[in-house]
């Protein structure tokens, strides 16, 4: 066992060698073999890890093993740079370890073709290398030196594609903004070593139980919130939240590392390192940040429609969930959900950057469509990680969203006026069932909204499908397990024999003087708050633990809820929104229905009135035609032509066309009238 820490330093120092080995050698070893040399390391590191856990869970050990050596002096104190391994360290270290070896393998292909191949495995490898000596660090001084490298390997790969004005915007801002944070961290940190001359954990915590702060205990809330900021700026809590969005410019497998395995799990870690000095006041806001941040993220998540958007903003509603749980005294509730959320986040991540590969860039949901036709792996291992983020029953996140509103509850009931700390979470749970079902179903269910985009899509190669596959299964089962029985003072440890899985893992670092209540046996004032908040968080445990049916059902209905009414909304964008059916049911029925009574009237009322009047009119024509049309009217018109044609018949008679008969008949004629002159003279 004596060998445990050592194997652990080991492992950290995997990447850094990785990252030695790439700065100076990077361009000649070129691509693809940086990206195999990077990833070897981080999967021996992982390898390392994965023997050191199951020694520690099968073969026993010690609470915590620490080892440390003088690193520098502050007047006459010695500051101690050091590791501490327990049983947080461990699952910490692993998941780390674990999520960046898949988030390397899947960089191999995702950045094939990029000419930074190698310094972009040289930044990677740096990250890794600042997180893990976050996790192991045994001093709030150690803690900020790799907090601050950690921020630095995040300007470098957010902007990474420095040339895009958005990208370098991006990493500004986030730099920026976690400065903020950063120097509130820092202030707490001096306030920490002013009052206690200590700057390891061990030792802070020790010195506030002995009363070093007595007589100054606003100064210890003002410490503790101080200290928190820092998790607000790593972990984009309200209001410090706005960098985490703007990050998504940044490579997709960087986006995977920050929201899944290290910048923003360090703030969550943090809090849970430092919660063993938190007073009743710093835990309720905490709480409540948390809060805030957690609901008003996911609203803005159920309108964006860009993929990596809607992670970004699904990533900080979870963070808040996480803080949230630590403020109502949840400890291993959530820390619970950071390690489940790393596996399930980073599967969406790499989801959506295999979806924007396969889709030749394009980010836009509404632009996608039908893609399971095209992606059939990436999007039944999105289907998993979205199952586990909503909360579905036997999925990873079912098991810490549940501990979350467990404990959640078990405040609330204790805290009546606090009962928004319940309310929060619990429709937050709808909205995240919402907004990730809206997700999936417009990117890899409906219709195809972009022929384009649909006809050019694509499954990504083996070395992106496989990380994938191997996250799905941790988002299913790394949640399966019993929670201990909550176990008081020096009984906590072996609260983790009570319970399996990783949950007994966690809980068995819970700090023992933290539920034991004890810690105001000194007189301090100050230790008592903290004695007070430390009863607390024993009574949210205990209280949880009465409350996990009422928080599965209230989890469960609201996922539920959720995931109908984003079915609704499918159905509504899969069918156009219903408009052709809702106007063939008005207007084209109703016009058809109308032009059916015009045909009936026209034919039985119009045409009646016609053809009966047509038939009368012909009836009554027959015996008027008898009388007085055929013998009056057609007798008079008929006579007048009978009497024409007689006469012109007559007239006819003279013209011969003989002249001599013209002369004839004009001596004749003129004959005539000479007799008749002298007749009549």
């Amino acid at each position: 066992m004596d060998m445990m820490p050592y194997a652990f330093i080991t492992a950290w120092l995997l990447p850094l060698a990785g990252f030695v080995l790439l700065v100076f050698r990077g361009r000649k070893i070129g691509e693809p073999r940086s990206g195999y040399l990077a990833a070897g390391l981080m999967i021996t590191a992982a390898a390392i890890s994965l023997v050191g856990a199951t020694r520690w869970v099968f073969f026993g050990h010690p609470a915590s093993v620490e080892v440390s050596t003088a690193w520098l002096r502050l007047g006459t104190q010695a500051i101690h740079f050091g590791v501490r391994i327990d049983s947080l360290t461990i699952v910490m270290f692993t998941m780390v370890t674990v999520v960046a070896s898949c988030i390397f393998i899947y960089s191999i292909g995702y950045m094939h073709g990029d000419p930074r191949f190698p310094r972009f495995f040289t930044y990677l490898s740096l990250f890794a290398f600042s997180m893990l000596g976050l996790v192991l660090s045994d001093s709030l001084l150690g803690l900020f030196i790799f907090w601050e490298l950690v921020g630095l390997c995040s300007y470098f790969l957010i902007g990474f594609w420095y040339e895009k004005p958005a990208a370098a915007n991006a990493a500004k801002k986030a730099f920026i903004v976690n400065r903020v944070g950063d120097c509130l961290f820092l202030v707490g940190i001096a306030i920490m070593l002013g009052a206690t001359g200590a700057v390891t954990l061990t030792g802070v915590f020790s010195e506030v139980r002995q009363g070093a702060f007595a007589g100054h205990e606003t100064l210890l809330t003002l410490a503790g919130i101080c200290l928190f900021f820092g998790a607000v700026g790593k972990s984009a809590q309200f209001p410090l939240h706005v960098w985490l969005p703007d990050a998504m410019e940044g490579p997709t497998p960087v986006s995977a590392l920050i929201h899944a395995a290290t910048m923003v799990a360090a703030g969550v870690y943090l809090v849970g390192r430092v919660f063993p000095i938190l007073t009743p006041t710093a835990l309720l806001f905490i709480a409540y940040i948390g809060g805030i941040t957690l609901i008003g993220s996911a609203l803005i998540a159920v309108v964006m429609t860009d993929i990596k958007r809607v992670l970004a903003y699904s990533t900080i509603s979870q963070l808040g969930y996480m803080i949230l749980a630590l403020g109502v005294g949840g400890w291993v509730a959530g820390l619970f959900h950071l390690i489940t959320h790393a596996c399930f986040k980073a599967l969406l991540f790499l989801g959506s950057g295999s979806v924007i590969h396969g889709c030749h860039g394009e980010q836009d949901i509404r632009k996608m469509g039908r893609l399971h036709d095209k992606m059939p792996i990436t999007s039944w291992t999105f289907l998993v990680a979205t199952a586990a983020i909503a909360g579905v029953p036997f999925f990873s996140g079912f098991y810490s969203k549940d501990a979350i509103l467990a404990s959640a509850l078990g405040f609330s009931w204790t805290h009546r006026t606090h009962g928004l700390l319940f309310i929060l979470p619990a429709l937050a749970a709808g909205l995240t069932a919402f907004y990730m079902l809206r997700l999936y179903l417009l990117t890899f269910r409906t219709t195809a909204r972009d022929e384009h985009v649909y006809a050019h899509a694509h499954e990504s190669p083996r070395l992106m499908w496989v990380p994938l596959a191997v996250l799905a299964v941790l988002s299913i089962g790394i949640g399966w397990g019993r929670m201990p029985e909550h176990q008081a003072g020096d009984e906590a440890h072996a609260a983790g024999s009570r319970g399996w899985g990783l949950v007994s893992l966690i809980a068995e670092a819970q700090p023992a003087w933290t539920v034991s209540g004890d810690a105001g046996t000194h007189g301090s004032e100050a230790a008592s708050h903290v004695a007070s908040a430390a009863s607390e968080a024993s009574h949210a445990a205990d209280a949880a633990h009465g409350f996990h049916l009422p928080a599965t059902i209230v989890a469960t209905c609201a996922m539920l809820l959720g995931v109908f009414m984003a079915w609704l909304v499918y159905k509504l964008l899969l069918n156009k929104f219903y408009f052709d059916e809702l106007y063939r049911v008005t207007f084209v029925a109703g016009v058809l229905k109308l032009a059916a009574f015009g045909q009936w009237f026209d034919r039985v009322i119009l045409d009646g009135l016609a053809d009966g009047s047509a038939r009368w009119v012909a009836r009554t024509a027959f015996f008027s035609g008898l009388t007085l049309d055929n013998r009056g009217v057609d007798g008079l018109v008929n006579g007048v032509a009978r009497t024409a044609l007689a006469g012109g018949n007559l007239a006819r008679l003279g013209q011969t066309g003989r002249v001599r008969n013209y002369l004839l008949a004009l001596a004749t004629g003129g004959a005539l009238v000479v007799i008749l002159l002298v007749w009549m003279s």
